[in-house]
């Protein structure tokens, strides 16, 4: 018999000791994927979406239905459900076609009423009527609201812009005259105080008129000096008649006396009439003449 026996083994098999050590502790790799994986995705993520029409352009009736106006019509979409962004946009393009048809039947009735001339009051009507009519949601169900906001810009026609660019400028070379006629009366009014300053300060002086012609013709100086040396000579002439003739009439009336001492008045007139002023020796001639 054998002093020593073999303890039995009690310990786990080596497959069953691995996986008690890994479930005993976690490697940091696999906790940093559980602290950064992202949430999972919900099922159903409302998106939103939004596009721009700005081509869509068309010719609408004016009054009377002889000319047309031209429209172009800008759309500013927005989807809003549970669906993909792709999915958003298709349900957009669904509606288009339907509310372009919408547009041109609103812009039609509005624009009758307007003149050919008158886009921009056409303008304004159709894009009120447009923003009455699309106040509500274009298209609605359980999943997506498509709505849409348009706005129109209206211009006229080819052949009513050449009509109004001709009217137009005529009205332009009336404006032109007339602003030309302004400026032309008030450079008169201008002139015309001008002269009156000019008149007024030289109006006593009987140089002022040949002053001018030479001013106007210099090259004619003699001959201006000689005619203002004639009119003087003969405005004494004619001064001496007169002052003869009521010497004449105040001595029947027996006034000599008192006009012979008022020599100041004669002196004075001749001033007046741009005459020079005869020496006393003449007045004395006169009165030793007379008496």
């Amino acid at each position: 018999m054998p002093l020593f026996r073999r303890k039995p083994k009690t310990s786990p098999p080596p497959a069953a000791a691995h996986k008690e050590r890994e479930t005993g502790r976690t490697s940091p790799i696999t906790m940093v994927k559980r602290i950064f994986q992202p949430p999972p995705a919900p099922e159903n993520l409302e998106n939103t979406h939004h596009e721009t029409d700005y081509t869509h352009q068309f010719q609408t009736p004016a009054r009377d239905d002889v000319f047309e106006f031209i429209v172009t019509v800008q759309l500013e979409w927005c989807a809003k459900g549970e669906r993909s962004l792709s999915e958003l946009s298709a349900d957009i393009a669904a509606e288009r076609d339907g509310t372009h048809n919408r547009v041109r039947a609103i812009a039609r009735d509005a624009s009758r009423k307007h003149s050919p001339f008158n886009a921009s009051e056409a303008e304004r009507e159709i894009n009120e009527a447009l923003q009455r009519e699309f106040e509500t949601i274009v298209h609605s169900c359980e999943d997506v609201e498509v709505t849409c906001t348009p706005s129109v810009h209206v211009v006229m026609s080819e052949e009513v812009r050449a009509s109004r660019q001709e009217l137009g400028h005529s009205l332009l070379k009336i404006e032109a005259n007339a602003e030309a006629h302004k400026l032309q009366l008030k450079k008169w009014a201008e002139l015309r105080d001008l002269w009156l300053v000019f008149l007024k300060e030289k109006s006593d002086d009987h140089a002022v008129r040949f002053a001018v012609e030479l001013a106007e013709k210099p090259a004619n100086i003699a001959g201006v000096m000689d005619l203002m040396r004639t009119e003087r000579r003969e405005d004494a002439e004619r001064l001496l008649r007169i002052v003869d003739s009521v010497i004449n009439a105040q001595q029947t009336a027996n006034v000599y006396d008192l006009v012979v001492s008022s020599e100041t008045v004669l002196r004075k007139t001749l001033e007046m009439m741009g005459l020079d002023v005869p020496a006393e020796t003449v007045f004395e001639s006169l009165a030793d003449g007379f008496n």
